[in-house]
Parts: C-alpha cells; sequence; structure tokens
C-alpha cells in the first residue's frame, strides 16, 4: 500500500515540479525571485561570480569539472585534518589517506558508499561538511548539468539569435547550482522533513 501511495505521490507532483523547475531554470523572472534572488545575488557577489554571463558546453564543463575538483579536495582534507580542525569534541583521528580518498570521491560522485564508522570515525565538521555538504550539493551540480543538455537540445538560449556556427549559450553553471541548492533542494528538503517529523 505504501509503494503505491508514493507512486500515486510522485505522478501527482510531477506536473507542478516540472514547471516550477522549468520556471526556476528559464532565463525570465520567476515568482520565487523575491526570495531567493537577494539570496542568490549576495552568493554571486561572494564569490565574484557574474551570473547573467552565459557559457558554452566547454566552459560550462570545465566550470563544472573545477568546480567538482576544488570540492573534492577540501572534502579530502577535511577528512586528513580532522583530528586538528574544529568540531571535534571527542578527538577523533584523522582517516587513512585512501579511506579519506574514497569517502570524498563516494560522496563527490554521490555513490555514497560509507566504508567508515559513522560517528566513531567522523568529527562533526566532517559529518556537516564533506558528508552532508556533499550530499545537497553534488546532486544539484548534476542537475545544472542535466539542464545545461536539456538546453542544447533545444539550441541554446541564444537559439533565435545565434548565428550559424555560433557556440551556443547553456546558461550559466554556478546559477544553474546555486538555484537548484536555494529554489529546489532546500525547499523540498524542509518540506519532506516537516512531512517525517509530524508522523
Amino acid at each position: 500500500m505504501e509503494v503505491l501511495l508514493i507512486f500515486t505521490l510522485a505522478v501527482l507532483l510531477a506536473w507542478p515540479l516540472g514547471r516550477y523547475m522549468t520556471g526556476i531554470f528559464s532565463a525570465g523572472s520567476h515568482w520565487s525571485d523575491k526570495v531567493f534572488l537577494p539570496i542568490e545575488n549576495g552568493i554571486f557577489k561572494l564569490l565574484g561570480i557574474n551570473p547573467r554571463h552565459g557559457m558554452t558546453w566547454k566552459s560550462y564543463g570545465i566550470a563544472f569539472l573545477l568546480s567538482n575538483l576544488v570540492l573534492g579536495i577540501i572534502a579530502y582534507l577535511l577528512l586528513q585534518f580532522q583530528h586538528i580542525l574544529p568540531l571535534n569534541p571527542n578527538d577523533i583521528e584523522a582517516l587513512d589517506w585512501d579511506l579519506a580518498l574514497h569517502t570524498a570521491v563516494s560522496f563527490l560522485t554521490n555513490t555514497n558508499q560509507q566504508h567508515y564508522s559513522g560517528q566513531a570515525q567522523l568529527s562533526y565538521l566532517s559529518q556537516g561538511f564533506v558528508i552532508l555538504t556533499l550530499q545537497f550539493v553534488t546532486p544539484a551540480m548534476a542537475l545544472a548539468v542535466c539542464v545545461a543538455v536539456l538546453r542544447g537540445m533545444l539550441g541554446g538560449r541564444n537559439a533565435t539569435t545565434a548565428k550559424e556556427g555560433e557556440e551556443r549559450n547553456l546558461g550559466n553553471y554556478y546559477q544553474d547550482t546555486v538555484r537548484a541548492v536555494l529554489r529546489l533542494m532546500l525547499p523540498l528538503a524542509a518540506i519532506v522533513a516537516l512531512a517525517l517529523t509530524s508522523q
């Protein structure tokens, strides 16, 4: 019965969620701009990113790979040096280099394979940044790439104005990723968390 309920709920939510996602990833304005645009603009200003700068498939792909590389290095270093970093009240030692690498890559690729013993081997900082953050950010990064692929299949954002041979504007990777996190994943996580805690 639960499987049927979940399937029915997924079918019923597919249309409104799909329309919402189309709206947040489109170039025009959206009703959620009132809430999220100031937060997004603050993030972009802090990072020095121009969200209106369109990217070709090459620059979009490079941005995706570089952001994965940076997140992977940070995650690995946090796991390797958790014994000297804050938020480690239990004095948990650093992971072995191979286990730290495996854990960082596993959560970076969103396979989430775990060969460590949860709170026994990870500090609060490692759990909070490496595990939780990567479980949120990496699906958003993958969704951003999926959106770019769909834009490319539809001719890109400059489909009507592009000259023959001109590379297509697939949007901005950073804007798509931030929107996926702020406008889609965090609200959905909050709604699901409230639904689960109400039971």
